[in-house]
């Protein structure tokens, strides 16, 4: 025996050959272990079921005339009680990890238990109130870790970070992902809920329907009724559940004009939608008055008892206008420029020229034979200047012989200058005339000619985004467009006194953002009002109106604001932040 067992030693032993381990099992048990706040507890789960489950079920009612079968949501009794339970397990959820908002997503109970509950209790006001509590619990905004974490690029290939750590970060980010998605899913269920059809009806459907009886009958139209007691009441008649109440659904729509995707990680599409949920959502605001609950509440800003809602105010309008171009929306009432037609134009025969022939625009417009025929002449000298010259097709410069026998070589960004100079109707300048560079040092403004993402050029694609745009588009650019008529003239003054207020005193309301933000919303409506007051010049309109919309903007052009620009100009300057400081 002794003799087999040396022998067996001797021999060459096989490798083992064994799977690697699953990185899933592992990476979810350690993430457990070290982010135990991902996880709910197995009472809480039992405790959310038991009040998920009994808060009431869909019965379906058959109608006798018409025969259709419809569904609608029975509370139990105790309903109400059963509610607040659920706010208050929502109120023990993780600030940045989220936990139960996720596994409360996963059951999908906003839109199988919620919002049926509010269309079949919409006149039980402490049902809608309660409701809404947990809609702005479970819609609040993302934290700054989890943008953080949802942002972070994970390096896997890099051999320098501990495989743990990058578990953790892949984790993390996961996590984050998975609130934006949801947050994304609770806004499409707002803005795409069966309530909601009428409001995305072309105006000749809703001409011909007159008697629809969903219209004014919408979800978003059961929050919105609750404003209308608090916001009757004034001084010391307003109580503090009527504050509450106006709070509450101020939040809702902040929070839901917030959302947008984390990160789409280059997707087209994910960007594409989530643009066309928010412009869906500016037509809903409009189709259910929220607009004007917003001018109602900005008019009386500087009350006392309205005091406090002014930052709440700034955050949503900086949530209205996030992604709008103010000439854009100022140009949404403007009728397209008519359609443009090819027409060749052939060059007569001469001497020393040989024939050549191109391609010119007109536009379709009712103008008289001479207008066109000064048109063509000139198009005619034009071509008689360039009969000699030639360019390259993949190259930025044009060689262009003048009558005195001289070349100028002319760029392309000359070319766009003249084009953009003609098209918005001030003199061309003569071919082969370039722009004269401008010294830098001579600047008044630094990178003044400049494009920037945050303080892009107004009107640069107002009228290509114009002639693209859907209708859902449009209308949203026009119900925008209404809303800053309004707010200018009604709600610009109250409002931006009130912020300049909080600024003065430096209060401890004020976040790191928040004048970031301000400084966006002065820009954007003063530029809004240069357009919209030249196109008012133009169809000759009354000037009262123009005049009290100017004294409203002066508001923001006191010695205040240009030295609360210039401390901000210094302050981003000197801390590094160039995002704050294009925007100031």
């Amino acid at each position: 025996q002794q003799q087999q067992q040396q022998q067996r030693q001797q021999q060459p032993t096989k490798p083992k050959v064994t799977p690697p381990p699953r990185r899933s099992k592992s990476s979810s048990s350690s993430s457990s272990k070290k982010h135990p706040e991902m996880v709910v507890d197995k009472r809480i789960v039992d405790e959310l079921l038991l009040v998920c489950g009994v808060i009431g079920s869909t019965a379906t009612t058959l109608d006798e005339t018409t025969g259709q079968t419809t569904e609608k949501f029975v509370p139990v009794t105790d309903c109400l009680n059963w509610l607040q339970d659920l706010q208050r397990a929502l109120r023990r959820d993780h600030e940045t990890y989220r936990p139960i908002s996720l596994l409360l997503g996963q059951w999908r109970i906003v839109s199988q238990k919620l919002l049926p509950l509010v269309m079949s209790c919409r006149y039980d006001k402490a049902m809608v109130l309660t409701v809404c509590k947990i809609l702005v619990i479970l819609t609040k905004p993302l934290s700054e870790d989890a943008k953080r974490a949802g942002r972070l690029t994970v390096d896997v290939k890099s051999k320098k970070v501990d495989d743990s750590v990058i578990q953790e970060q892949i984790v993390l980010r996961e996590n984050a992902i998975a609130q934006s998605d949801l947050l994304m899913e609770y806004k499409r269920m707002f803005v795409r809920h069966s309530s909601h059809h009428y409001a995305f009806q072309n105006q000749k459907d809703k001409k011909n329907k007159t008697t629809d009886k969903s219209e004014g009958t919408g979800l978003l139209s059961v929050f919105t009724s609750l404003l209308a007691e608090p916001l009757s009441k004034m001084g010391s008649s307003r109580t503090s559940a009527d504050h509450l109440t106006i709070e509450l659904v101020l939040h809702l729509m902040r929070n839901l004009l917030s959302i947008t995707p984390l990160n789409t990680f280059g997707s087209t599409e994910k960007a594409q939608h989530a643009a066309q949920l928010h412009r869906e959502f500016l037509v809903l605001l409009e189709e259910e008055m929220v607009f004007d609950v917003l001018t109602c509440v900005g008019q009386e800003v500087e009350r006392r008892e309205n005091s406090g809602y002014n930052l709440l105010l700034m955050e949503i309008l900086s949530c209205l206008l996030r992604g709008q171009d103010p000439t854009d929306v100022a140009l949404s009432t403007v009728e397209p420029a008519a359609p443009v037609f090819e027409t060749k134009v052939i060059t007569s025969k001469k001497k020393s020229a040989k024939p050549s022939r191109t391609i010119t625009t007109a536009r379709a417009s009712a103008v008289g034979t001479s207008s066109l025929k000064a048109h063509l002449q000139s198009e005619r000298q034009k071509l008689q200047l360039s009969a000699s010259s030639r360019h390259s097709h993949f190259g930025g410069t044009l060689r262009v012989s003048k009558g005195d026998g001289k070349q100028v070589y002319v760029s392309a960004s000359d070319y766009l200058a003249r084009k953009s100079q003609t098209g918005s109707g001030g003199g061309a300048s003569a071919v082969g005339q370039p722009v004269r560079r401008k010294n830098k040092m001579a600047e008044v403004f630094v990178g003044s000619g400049k494009a920037s993402t945050l303080h892009s050029r107004p009107g640069a694609s107002a009228s290509l985004s114009r002639e693209i745009a859907g209708p859902t588009s449009k209308r949203a650019k026009a119900a925008l467009n209404s809303f800053c008529e309004k707010f200018v003239a009604q709600c610009y003054g109250p409002v931006m006194k009130s912020l300049k207020n909080e600024f003065r005193r430096d209060s401890n309301r004020l976040e790191d953002g928040d004048r970031t933000l301000f400084f966006r919303i002065v820009w954007f409506f003063h530029q809004w009002f240069r357009v919209s007051r030249r196109n008012a010049l133009e169809k000759k309109k009354k000037g009262a109106e123009e005049e009290s919309s100017a004294q409203n903007l002066i508001f923001t052009m006191d010695v205040f604001m240009f030295n609360l620009v210039l401390n901000s100009t210094d302050e981003f300057f000197e801390h590094k932040k160039p995002a704050e400081l294009a925007q100031t």
